[in-house]
């Protein structure tokens, strides 16, 4: 059985496209950035710790899929990152966006693969390599459009930016937030498909749905599979 460690309902729906059945966990784990931790370090630790934490709750012939999506936004003036998580009210929400209003940042996806019935407490580093998670990173360059101060609170009004790292999704048809994006579009929305294909072909998984090869680069109405998708 293949087990979705994630309580989004974005990865749900985009993991159902691959035509593969399976269950839902949510994983419970602390999702705090540690000091001085990078965006793609801390994006990657918390996609294993997600994929981990559900792994000890199931049978060895469980295959457990986790991912995380982490928004960093780099600063001109000294070449310093901010990392953004999920707002915790609509105040930070309306700081995010204005923050990104304009400009461009990265958004991180990490995806984690790993077997059942692996001890929540080993340290990973130390299994057999069969035994290790299977942990990739997916990158796409983000520009956002300027978008006007009553569209920030129009949209922080329908509720959609709380849930979402950085404040906002991709494919939300009133605010439109993204001008061009180079990369992922689904990864940006929290499951690069593409990339998880082919992760799950490693534990003998076979998609039956033929997704490209590669993520096509430019904007979310270039690229076929995200029109397919949404």
């Amino acid at each position: 059985m293949l087990i979705l460690a994630s309580n989004s309902p974005r990865r749900r729906q985009l993991l159902n496209y691959l035509g593969i059945p399976f269950e839902v966990i949510v994983a419970d784990i602390d999702e705090t950035l540690h000091l001085a931790e990078k965006a793609d370090v801390y994006t990657q630790r918390l996609a294993r710790e997600k994929a981990l934490s559900v792994a000890a709750l199931r049978p060895p012939e469980d295959t457990i899929l986790a991912a995380d999506t982490t928004v960093a936004v780099r600063s001109v003036k000294d070449d310093s990152w901010t990392i953004l998580g999920k707002p915790q009210n609509e105040a930070e929400a309306e700081w995010m966006l204005g923050l990104l209003r304009g400009g461009t940042h990265q958004v991180f996806t990490a995806v984690a693969l790993i077997q059942g019935n692996l001890p929540i407490q080993e340290d990973w580093h130390a299994r057999d390599p069969l035994q290790q998670p299977i942990t990739e990173l997916c990158v796409t360059q983000v520009t956002m459009r300027s978008y006007g101060p009553s569209e920030i609170k129009d949209y922080i009004a329908t509720g959609d930016p709380l849930d979402k790292a950085g404040a906002y999704a991709i494919q939300h048809t009133g605010f439109h937030p993204v001008e061009r994006l180079d990369g992922c579009a689904t990864s940006v929305v929290g499951l690069p498909l593409c990339l998880v294909a082919q992760m799950l072909r490693t534990k003998g998984i076979d998609p039956p749905v033929q997704l490209p090869p590669l993520c096509r680069p430019g904007s979310p109405s270039n690229c076929s599979l995200f029109d397919k998708v949404f």
